[in-house]
């Protein structure tokens, strides 16, 4: 590999390398005392490895600048997913990411993935591989998605995170990591079988960063018990305030399985909902709140912000809306429907094209409700923006789901539409 000058993509994924394996690779990709190393390969796919915290310094060399200031500048993306390097792991990659004493550091590494690697703040953990990785990102103006799902991090490394994000004294904050993805950890102190003791003040201190950051774009929060006060914290960040302000570069939010209940639903939507001045935030596309128990009360909030009001004003920038497993029942169902469905003057939402409601016990009424909508009324007008419709699990029998694909066998983009019944 040291010579090698092609190669460019390696998956040694599930190999059980260990740590003496990835060390072999590091002094590869490592520049040696005549400044040769590997210059070819840009992603590096390691999962599964064992490779643990000693092969993760040794790779950590490689992405360091050394005495000269000379680092591997051609690995881009690295997926050391299930490694257990732990905390000491964590932190050798953090000091290549962070500016040493001459302000040099990692510029070529963009993708890096930590999930199942026992970094935290909780249980035994110290937070000292979490809290590096955040002070890493203040200053790093290169890693743009950064994967740190099923660790075990808690409040304490939120906020580190959320520092991170937010502009420090001197203005300075991460302009550049557009994914993050905590899934699966414990954010608010509760783990995903609701052992633990809630604390809110990570997930709002990671909302609050919200406010200002203008980079992050995609955030993973699912399976972190969030609950309805990380809910009602996150829809503060995505409302305009009073004077207008609200984050404005997020755009795909997940929270699936996180007890926001329908008070959650409800606070989230009124970031979606035009306000008196028909302002909403209109940066956020896809919205997951699968599994949440939000019920009929969560899905008719939710409708709210996606009917026209009596200004024909509506929100138009939520193009998928993932509700599986909500129990929203048949009320919910006709709800969401009313929103799909050419009003008096012929008006309807037109931004939603993806609308997943899988195992919700709609049954033959909501199904029927969804039918209408995709259906020619009386002045021939009907949905045209809804292209997926998934409702696999509602209870429906084959009479309705005959309706369903017969709504859609006349519909103009039959072709292209996606029912799943």
């Amino acid at each position: 590999m040291v010579f090698n000058g092609s190669l460019n993509t390696l998956d040694l994924s599930w190999n059980s390398i260990g740590p003496e394996g990835a060390k072999a690779l590091a002094i590869a990709l490592t520049p040696n005392e005549e400044g040769v190393f590997n210059g070819s390969l840009n992603t590096l796919d390691l999962k599964g490895n064992k490779i643990g915290p000693e092969g993760a310094k040794a790779l950590a060399v490689a992405l360091t600048p050394n005495a000269e200031g000379v680092f591997n500048t051609s690995l881009n993306s690295l997926d050391l997913d299930g490694n257990a390097i732990g905390d000491e792991g964590a932190k050798a990659l953090a000091v290549a990411l962070t500016p040493n004493e001459e302000g040099v550091f990692n510029t070529s590494l963009n993708t890096l993935n930590l999930r199942h690697n026992a970094i935290g703040d909780v249980q035994w953990y110290d937070a000292s591989g979490i809290k590096a990785l955040a002070e890493a990102l203040v200053f790093n103006t290169s890693l743009n998605t950064l994967d740190l799902g099923r660790n075990d991090i808690g409040p304490e490394g939120a906020k580190a995170l959320a520092d991170a994000l937010t502009p420090n004294a001197e203005g300075v904050f991460n302009t550049s990591l557009n994914t993050l993805d905590l899934a699966g950890n414990r954010l608010c102190g509760i783990d995903r079988d609701g052992r633990g003791t809630y604390d809110a003040s990570g997930i709002k201190a990671l909302a609050e960063a919200l406010v200002f950051n203008t980079s992050l774009n995609t955030l993973d929060l699912q399976e972190n018990n969030i609950g309805i006060e990380g809910a009602k914290a996150l829809a503060i960040a995505l409302t305009p305030n009073a004077e207008g302000v609200f984050n404005t570069s997020l755009n795909t939010l997940i929270l699936y399985n996180n007890r926001i209940g329908p008070q959650g639903a409800k606070a989230l939507v009124v970031a979606l909902t035009p306000n008196a001045e028909g302002v909403f935030n209109t940066s956020l596309h896809t919205l997951d709140l699968t599994n949440n128990d939000i019920g009929p009360e969560g899905a008719k909030a939710l409708a709210v912000a996606l009917t026209p009001n009596a200004e024909g004003v509506f929100n138009t920038s939520l193009n998928t809306l993932n509700l599986d497993k909500n129990d929203i029942g048949p009320e919910g169902a006709k709800a969401l429907a009313v929103a799909l469905t050419p009003n008096a003057e012929g008006v309807f939402n037109t931004s939603l094209n993806t609308l997943d409601l899988w195992g919700n016990s709609i049954g033959p009424e909501g199904a029927k409700a969804l039918a209408d909508a995709l259906t020619p009324n009386a002045e021939g007008v009907f949905n045209t923006s809804l292209n997926t419709l998934i409702l696999i699990g509602n209870s429906l029998g084959s009479e309705d789901k005959t309706a369903l694909r017969e709504a859609v066998r006349k519909h103009p983009n039959a072709a292209t539409f996606k029912l799943i019944v």
